[in-house]
């Protein structure tokens, strides 16, 4: 890994990929849908976690992943993201059972609804959203070492209220 040895260690991994790719009801729903939900979510973050944990148990860093508020409370029409998102959470808390005893902490953020203009076009200016700045605040503690002592959590950042 070249920019290891640029760098020369690595602190903390954010998995941020993944994504929504189909909504509507599972009939309508191609049946490729839940594949390509699980490769964008699950099997990205599997492979980068798996990737880092030499560089990261070296120095004892820590990995963040991107879940969502809908592997704990799903939503309709959302069932295969939902369960892509129940598998990045199924996957922090694994890995951090594993690499405990590495010195390396596994967690996720769980946001709800994040404003970006598509939500925002989708949903209106009126639905409750969770700000970037709360998710990037969220990401910046669990990496910190405010967090140390803490692994295999799930951190909602969801709309004050929720």
């Amino acid at each position: 890994m070249s920019w290891l040895k640029h760098f020369g260690r690595l602190d903390a991994v954010v998995n941020v990929a993944g994504g929504l790719t189909s909504y509507g009801p599972i009939e309508e729903i191609a049946p490729d849908a839940l594949k390509r939900e699980i490769a964008i979510n699950v099997a990205t973050a599997f492979n980068v976690c798996r990737a880092s944990v030499g560089p990261l148990a070296a120095s004892r860093g820590s990995i963040v992943n991107f879940a969502s508020v809908a592997y704990y409370r799903p939503i309709a029409r959302l069932t295969a993201y939902s369960a892509a998102k129940a598998g990045v959470a199924a996957l922090t808390q694994s890995l951090a059972l594993e690499l405990a005893d590495r010195g390396v902490r596994v967690n996720a953020v769980a946001p709800a609804m994040v404003r970006t203009p598509e939500n925002v076009a989708s949903s209106g200016e009126n639905a409750r959203y969770v700000e970037m700045d709360q998710i990037t605040n969220a990401v910046l503690f669990l990496a910190s070492d405010l967090a140390s002592g803490i692994t295999g959590h799930i951190l909602p950042v969801t709309p004050v209220g929720d």
